[in-house]
């Protein structure tokens, strides 16, 4: 078993918060494997790690959320055992969701003060003092929303920033922040670190977690590295570079999971194609795809990307234009529809649209093929469901302790090839893949890129929608750059890069 390594300097350092051979098991797995964890007064400690490295279960462990089997938690000097989230909060530990959680029809004033109002009396609130005490922390975080004011209607941004506004109501002394700039522009950001760094010299302590490599050099003071959950090293960040965290992190040298795929000669066969399609989310719109092609879409937030993808997918109905696949015009107003004529989106967001996090592996898979697994009576025939799941268990190396696990429990990483398996059980004409690497980590990734390749091999079509402009360049065999609603322009393979890109981009 791998120990932490620690920097000797670090030991010298006033922490805030340490957590000391954390084990906590769960039935089938064991999920924290002696996990520490340092955390130091004003510093912002980074948490990394591949998707099922333990990270969300320490912090759970942490928060209260789930007891630990055995360990010990020291905060501010003081062994502590918070039962719940409430006692670790009154300690002063808040989190900041990679989701926020926003109530559109509160105000903002009863979104950051929900649970702990301020009161007259046992009866009444004491709203003068609410507002009062709101409005001062929007202003700390330089926000021009009123506590007055609907939530409903604030960017996803501000939504983030609310949640730590949520964090410094109750005076936290830890902030956890997880993916917090997922879904942000660069300039929301930038205003984040800025952020950041004020509640740090305030003496606040961080502790961020994020699969974005270039932020954690740009925020971090010290990183944690976890893997199958146990802490491998604590380091100061300015001593590692890239190569060498990506080793901790999955156990391996980089070169080892890095994938190459060959490149295939565009085909002459045309799979889909779309003419001047439009509706009320896209303006008219022409493109086309072939065989065994990768046709990356690319765009800046608010480009209409994914609701070009949910146009052709019949969320959005198209309303003028056609939808021609394989020679045959179709007409897509559901997406039911479009599973039957061979078109299959794979969302954005897993946990909404993509995953019943609720139920197993299995019901999770054959869910959009329950049809061609029953009979005529409409009963399913269950050896054949799981002889079909597990054929994709194996072929995409999902890492599941049985097809009956809940999703829910399982990495991230796992979650998204158990979406994609799903929709490649309906044998697909067209794959959408829109942003299919989001939220997890370097090696999940590469193993994606390696499917995405396989598909391409076997002659399949996909359209690839990604916002990670190495990722859009490196598998796209030619790349479609969307701005306003509608295509700006198209670049062929070799005239692919960040540059051309961002002139398309930006109009």
């Amino acid at each position: 078993m791998e120990k932490m390594v620690r920097n000797d300097a670090q030991n010298t350092r006033e922490y805030v918060l340490k957590l000391e051979d954390i084990h906590k098991n769960f039935p089938g797995t064991k999920a924290l494997d002696g996990a520490s964890l340092n955390v130091y007064k004003g510093k912002v400690m980074g948490l990394l790690g591949e998707n099922g490295a333990g990270k969300s279960t320490l912090m759970k462990v942490l928060n209260g959320i789930y007891q630990k089997d055995k360990g010990v938690i020291y905060f501010e000097g003081q062994v502590v055992k918070f039962n719940h989230i409430r006692q670790a909060q009154k300690a002063g530990i808040a989190m900041v969701h990679q989701e926020p959680h926003i109530l559109p029809d509160l105000t903002i004033a009863e979104n950051v003060l929900l649970g702990q109002e301020l009161m007259q009396h046992r009866f009444k609130i004491n709203w003068k003092a609410m507002y009062k005490k709101v409005d001062d922390l929007l202003q700390s975080l330089h926000m021009k929303q009123k506590a007055k004011s609907l939530a409903q209607g604030v960017s996803i941004g501000d939504q983030k920033l609310l949640e730590i506004a949520k964090a410094l109501s109750i005076d936290a002394k830890v902030i956890i922040m997880d993916e917090p700039t997922d879904a942000l522009t660069e300039k929301e950001v930038l205003r984040l670190f800025e952020i950041i760094r004020k509640l740090c010299f305030q003496g606040k302590s961080i502790i961020y977690i994020s699969h974005r490599m270039e932020e954690i050099f740009d925020i971090c003071d010290d990183i944690t590295i976890m893997r199958d959950g146990q802490s491998i090293i604590e380091s100061p960040i300015s001593i590692l570079n890239y190569e060498q965290i990506i080793e901790k992190m999955v156990g391996r040298k980089l070169e080892q999971i890095t994938y190459k795929g060959q490149s295939i000669l565009k085909s002459k066969q045309k799979v889909f194609c779309a003419q001047n399609i439009s509706n009320n989310q896209i303006k008219p719109i022409s493109f086309e795809i072939y065989q065994g092609e990768v046709l990356g879409f690319y765009g800046l937030i608010g480009a209409g990307r994914t609701q070009l993808a949910r146009s052709i997918y019949g969320c959005y109905p198209i309303v003028e234009g056609e939808l021609i696949l394989e020679g045959k015009l179709i007409k897509v107003k559901s997406p039911y529809e479009a599973i039957v004529h061979g078109i299959i989106y794979i969302s954005e967001d897993r946990k909404i649209d993509g995953l019943i996090i609720g139920a197993s592996v299995r019901e999770n898979m054959s869910l959009s093929t329950l049809k061609s697994l029953s009979n005529r009576f409409g009963h399913i025939d269950c050896k054949k469901e799981k002889e079909e799941v597990n054929r994709y268990i194996e072929k995409f190396k999902i890492k599941t302790s049985s097809q009956t696990q809940l999703v829910q429990n399982l990495s991230g990483g796992n979650q998204q090839k158990i979406s994609i398996a799903k929709g490649l059980m309906c044998h697909p004409k067209l794959l959408i893949l829109d942003e299919p690497t989001r939220g997890i980590d370097v090696a999940a990734k590469r193993e994606i890129y390696r499917l995405i390749h396989e598909f391409k091999q076997r002659g399949l079509a996909i359209l690839l929608i990604s916002s990670e402009m190495p990722e859009v360049i490196g598998l796209s065999d030619r790349l479609m750059v969307m701005s306003d609603r509608q295509i700006k322009g198209e670049l062929e393979l070799g005239a692919i890069t960040q540059e051309a890109i961002m002139k398309l981009a930006l109009g």
